[in-house]
């Protein structure tokens, strides 16, 4: 099978970034002439696309729970998306979320010590990606 016709098998199962397609066809032992060759016309066809997979990805995280910017751009950093693009995409931390955390973790967790509770929620958060900025406005607002 060529590396063209593998690599549209693979965008027809799934969007991939270049990094992660080329790391496939390079799993296939594909000459690196070959390889570029099929990318360059991938990215040409609109097959791949660094920013709207980024784009779609931060969506289906967010949609399975919420995350934070930081875990996001860790994330997509071992993806291979270039800094430049994630940083045009994540640009402002999203209020909403870290208080649906917040409340969905406050829900599950019915702790009557105010200072364990606390310290236990802005660990959840801090693994979930906010930055502490973050954390304390929003426990700010849930004390009001």
């Amino acid at each position: 099978m060529s590396a063209l016709k593998y690599a549209l098998w693979l965008v027809g199962k799934r969007d991939y970034p270049v990094f992660g397609m080329r790391e496939k066809l390079n799993g296939k032992e594909y000459s690196k002439e070959e390889v570029e060759e099929t990318i360059d016309k991938l990215i040409k066809l609109k097959f791949l696309d660094d920013e709207r997979f980024t784009r779609s990805y931060i969506e289906s995280q967010r949609r399975i729970k919420p995350i934070g910017n930081r875990l996001l751009y860790q994330k997509l950093i071992l993806k291979g998306i270039d800094k430049e693009i994630i940083n045009s995409i994540l640009s402002a931390p999203d209020e909403e979320l870290i208080r649906e955390a917040a409340d969905k973790w406050l829900k599950r967790h019915p702790i009557s010590d105010k200072w364990v509770r606390k310290q236990k929620l802005m660990a959840y958060l801090s693994r979930r990606g906010f930055s502490y900025d973050e954390i304390l406005k929003a426990l700010e607002e849930l004390k009001n």
